[in-house]
């Protein structure tokens, strides 16, 4: 499967001429530089869906404020300018919104323009290290904050709604779109382009080029997670960024300007009915511990390589991917159980969790 980011259409500005380069996932797609005018919202009372033929209208009168259009010019060369947008959500009132890194990332200029087609310069953004997420802070208050679902609550098979600024498309041009389906999965794991995305919502909600940075939401209009990225070479498959991650590094991001990300000190692997077999376990569940890395906490509390971890803080663990998803809920300086089986018996420790740098493993 192909993976890319649904982040911004690209336009290319050279000092002579002017070329606009637009690529869309689908043919006939026309951009209007018409200006439209915005929809009149009315504020309407969120009720309890039990049919999926019922209007989703009442979401998106109350998600539609908290998201943001983003607007980045970069200048990767000498003399050649790209623009480019995306898609943000505000999540504190004070100014502070939530998007993707590769949306704002090299940016010289940034941009944000509200619903009501207000807009601002950028005043500050932050980068997160090793997630595809980063932070913009605008120079206002009393904004609308998008509040958030509990992710333990987040089940495969809930409606969500995916929002954004779909194909570029700006306020001042029609605005945002909204798009609705399901939780198709949880607790995906992949690379792309250098970011790590762990503990990911897979939705079949349509993700297209400029939502990336908007949220996905439940019924209930909370934040669900960061759209994100799409497969390329299949149908209805989007991914974002699950809300415990997202809500963890946006905290960190505006109170100290990076991120602090948990560090157990190992490199797991799945487990194979073959090393199940070594490790005398009847099980291919869990997480192999294929290297413990010298003077990390997981090496000070005593785990081994060929351990296999079936728990952590109370939460079974199935898979390598599903032990980075329950790691990555808690905070630097916090003590977990994690509970192995090794030699034919379980055996608990008590690790108190690092800080990731970067080379380090999970």
């Amino acid at each position: 499967m192909i993976v890319r980011h649904y982040g911004a259409l690209s336009r290319w500005f050279g000092v002579c001429a002017v070329v606009v380069s637009v690529s869309v996932m689908a043919s006939g797609c026309v951009l209007s530089r018409e200006t439209t005018s915005t929809p009149t919202r009315a504020a309407a009372p969120l009720a309890a869906r039990a049919s999926p033929l019922e209007s989703f209208s009442d979401v998106a009168d109350k998600v539609a404020p908290s998201v943001v259009y983003i607007f980045a010019e970069t200048e990767p060369r000498p003399e050649q300018v790209v623009m480019s947008a995306g898609t943000g959500v505000i999540l504190r009132s004070d100014g502070y919104i939530l998007t993707n890194k590769h949306v704002i990332e090299g940016a010289r200029r940034i941009e944000v323009t509200l619903e009501n087609r207000e807009t601002f310069e950028v005043a500050g953004f932050w980068l997160d290290d090793m997630v595809d997420l980063a932070v913009v802070k605008i120079d206002e208050q009393d904004l609308p904050a998008l509040g958030y679902a509990d992710p333990n609550d987040i089940k495969v098979g809930d409606w969500v709604l995916a929002f954004g600024h779909a194909l570029g498309v700006s306020p001042l041009e029609g605005g945002l779109s909204v798009t609705s389906g399901v939780v198709s999965s949880l607790g995906r794991t992949f690379s792309l382009e250098g970011s790590q995305h762990y503990d990911v919502v897979q939705t079949d909600a349509a993700i297209n080029p400029g939502n990336s940075g908007g949220p996905l939401v439940n019924v209930s209009g909370q934040l669900v997670g960061i759209n994100s990225a799409g497969a390329v070479d299949a149908q209805n498959i989007g991914f974002a960024i699950n809300v415990a991650i997202a809500r963890h590094i946006f905290d960190d991001l505006v109170k100290y300007g990076r991120s602090h990300h948990p560090y157990l000190g190992i490199v797991p692997g799945d487990v194979t009915q073959e090393r199940a077999r070594r490790l005398e376990c009847g099980c291919v569940v869990g997480a192999a511990v294929l290297f413990v890395e010298p003077d990390s906490p997981a090496a000070a509390a005593g785990l081994k390589q060929d351990d296999l971890i079936t728990s952590v803080a109370g939460n079974d663990v199935g898979s390598a991917a599903e032990l980075i998803r329950w790691l990555w809920r808690h905070d630097v300086g916090d003590k977990v159980e994690v509970v192995v089986w090794r030699g034919g018996e379980e055996k608990t420790f008590t690790i108190t969790l690092g800080e990731h740098e970067p080379g380090d493993g999970v």
